[in-house]
């Protein structure tokens, strides 16, 4: 069932709130959308809304960050793929292991591990509008 949300960027809290309850805990969640649509700030709203208190940066160099709520046990992978050219380089990180275990994964750009997702697998594409609006269709 396809949902799509059209918002202005001040907005991103609440519908990122709005997409939490509409997805499960271990979801492994392929975000895609074109350089500066607003993928890395959906995924920090989301990892706000969840209650962690870490800040949260773009793991556009590190690849993967990990946040970890020691209030709630909860764990989250934010991973952004961009810089990887072949799936052989994702596989080297292990991503098989985060494909399939319990925590949220946020995965921007991940294209090259299509082939990877499987029934935990949620697809969101994120498209601007205009400079301070958003579309984002949850599929």
């Amino acid at each position: 069932m396809a949902k799509e949300w059209i918002f202005e960027l001040e907005n991103i809290d609440r519908v990122s709130q709005e997409l939490l309850e509409n997805i499960p805990s271990d979801s492994k969640v392929f975000l895609s959308g074109e350089m500066g649509s607003g993928k890395t700030t959906l995924c920090k709203s989301i990892i706000k809304n969840m209650g962690f208190k870490q800040e949260v940066s773009s793991p556009t160099y590190s690849i993967i960050n990990d946040y970890f709520n020691s209030v709630t046990g909860q764990k989250v992978h934010h991973m952004d793929l961009y810089r990887l050219k072949h799936i052989e380089e994702a596989l080297d990180i292990g991503i098989e292991d985060f494909m399939f275990d319990e925590s949220l994964c946020l995965i921007e750009w991940p294209e090259i591990i299509d082939s990877l997702a499987n029934e935990k697998t949620l697809r969101l594409n994120v498209i601007s509008v205009s400079d301070n609006q958003r579309k984002l269709i949850f599929l």
